[in-house]
């Protein structure tokens, strides 16, 4: 919904003049004047199959996903530029659709469908779990398959003394000032895109009983992974481009924000990468109601590759081209983690209660920058440097009565950087690193938690009636890395409660429940230095009916 001040907000916002509210100031505004939504459906299966032999058993899991996708934006997050007439699609964009379009501040439409294919093979060998050795060894395979075409639709002032295209001269007007129609122009461009990822693993698992107390448990999982991708893109409406630039007759030389992006011939590339990951444990049964345990996991995350609408070449951006540097598309590396942990879980006769203790240290850390791309704010995947995490974690549950039962967990948690490389952009190479030792991590709040309260009673019949309280809280965090603070995650909390009756002794379960019931404005993330904020469906109250069965 738009609020009563929207537009004033929008456009100071769009003119660097304000960032996001904060305090008690309404955060559910919105200034944008065209269709925003994202079209899904999903499909998949999965065949498991178990036979069992004489020591071992041999499972098959094999599972097709698919997930197609259209998304219809309003870029510019602003009050002004075109809208859709039909309420679908910006291809159908004439100046007859245009709201207005300030001078100094191009407007944009987005639309993108695509189809995200992923087609899994697993095979497993088990032993026997009564053996005081057991093991599991098997084979994955995994296909998957991204193809997105992505357009993006502009309004735009140009100025045109000469009448070139028809218009005027718009030397006299300020930045905040509307275009005349007569100089408004609608220029597009698309993309098209894939992403191919083939991955294959082999792995092995087994525990070691010592005695009635010892125990140790180990692992190892070899992976190799190969990404491939295709991009091109082609703009059109070239025919008013030089009156921006330099009139060479030549549109892709010419400067520009959003569509009036340089045409990109077709690129591809691939890479691959091999990984030998692990886990170790040793485990200690203290007593019959504690157990405390050491871990030491080595983790991996494959390579991938940025593939995007206004991704450019390093030749296309003045820049030297190498066998470890294209530009926008030169790879992301994979990466690895050292994780350790030291914990235990205390069982009582009506409660449970465990503690962890974990660091973990990231080499090639992955991470998503802000990225400014021939005059567009991009979403940049990079190999940030190494970081750091580690905390406490504490969980437990608790039968307090007959009927009432609670169960929670709160975890305090540091995440920051060791050493940070800056990622790519238009004006430098990957590989610069700065002093950001210390700085926090993105959405890493350092502390985090939630608790529940239940109730179930009989009341005969196979009925029950049941009450749950749920309280989800964290602290503030940041949603970009550099700790800008316009970009700021103030901590929220939230309550949340359902009141419903169970059927045929649970087998059905029909509730009335309400998420956010004190109306917490809260933001998940943020973008664009703070200018833009992303807001959950849960930032607002509301109530629904959930039926659940089992058969």
């Amino acid at each position: 919904m738009r609020g009563d001040d929207g537009s004033i907000r929008a456009q100071a916002v769009l003119l660097g003049g304000a960032t996001l509210p904060t305090g008690e100031e309404d955060i559910k505004f919105a200034a944008i004047n065209a269709l925003q939504r994202s079209d899904n459906e999903n499909i998949g299966f999965s065949l498991d199959s178990t036979y069992d032999f004489d020591g071992f058993s041999l499972t098959s899991i094999s599972a097709y996903r698919e997930w197609d996708n259209t998304e219809r934006q309003d870029i510019d997050d602003g009050p002004f530029g075109a809208t859709e007439r039909d309420g679908d699609n910006p291809a159908n964009i004439t100046l007859d659709s245009v709201d207005g379009v300030l001078v100094g501040q191009p407007t944009a439409r987005d639309f993108g469908p695509q189809t995200w294919e992923q087609w899994t093979q697993e095979f497993r060998i088990s032993s026997d779990d009564d053996a005081r050795f057991t093991w599991q060894a098997g084979a994955y395979l995994g296909f998957s398959n991204v193809d997105r075409q992505f357009s993006r639709f502009d309004a735009l002032c140009v100025n045109d003394p000469g009448g070139l295209i028809g218009g005027v001269d718009i030397g006299g007007l300020g930045a905040t000032d509307f275009c005349p129609t007569t100089n408004i122009v609608l220029p597009s461009a698309t993309a098209d895109m894939t992403i191919d990822n083939d991955s294959y693993a082999l792995f092995g698992h087994g525990n070691y009983n010592i005695d009635e107390k010892w125990s140790v448990t180990g692992g190892i999982r070899y992976t190799y992974d190969e990404i491939s991708f295709t991009h091109q893109r082609e703009r059109v409406g070239d025919e008013f481009i030089d009156i921006l630039g330099n009139q060479d007759g030549n549109p892709n030389n010419d400067g520009g924000v959003f569509a009036l992006q340089t045409d990109q011939s077709l690129q591809s590339g691939s890479t691959d990468n091999a990984n030998l990951s692990g886990t170790f444990s040793v485990n200690y049964q203290a007593s019959e109601n504690l157990f405390v345990y050491a871990k030491y996991a080595r983790g991996y995350k494959g390579p991938a590759f940025n593939n995007f609408f206004n991704a450019r070449t390093a030749e296309s951006l003045g820049l030297e081209q190498t066998a470890d540097f294209n530009g926008s598309f030169t790879p992301i590396e994979g990466e690895t983690s050292n994780a350790y942990e030291l914990g235990f879980k205390w069982q009582l006769d009506h409660a449970v209660f465990s503690v962890v203790g974990f660091r973990q240290d990231y080499s090639n850390f992955q991470a998503n920058n802000f990225i400014i791309t021939a005059g567009a704010v991009t979403t940049n995947l990079t190999n940030a440097g190494d970081v750091r995490t580690q905390g406490i974690e504490f969980e437990g549950s608790a039968d307090l009565s007959e009927h009432f039962s609670i169960y929670g967990g709160i975890t305090f948690a540091d995440a920051e950087i060791d050493n940070f490389c800056a990622g790519f952009d238009s004006t430098q190479l990957g590989g610069n690193c700065d002093p950001r030792k210390g700085e926090d991590l993105p959405f890493a709040p350092k502390v985090k938690g939630s608790v529940t309260l239940d109730y179930d009673r009989p009341v005969g019949n196979g009925m029950a009636l049941l009450v749950s309280n749920n309280l989800v809280f964290q602290s503030e965090s940041f949603g970009a890395l550099n700790e800008n603070p316009n970009e700021e995650i103030d901590g929220y909390y939230l309550y949340n409660a359902s009141i419903g009756v169970s059927l045929d002794e649970g087998r059905y379960e029909v509730r009335v429940f309400g998420k956010n019931l004190f109306d917490q404005s809260f933001i998940v993330a943020t973008n664009e230095g703070g200018a833009v904020a992303r807001l959950p469906r849960d930032q607002s109250r509301y109530f629904g009916i959930q039926l659940k069965a089992g058969f």
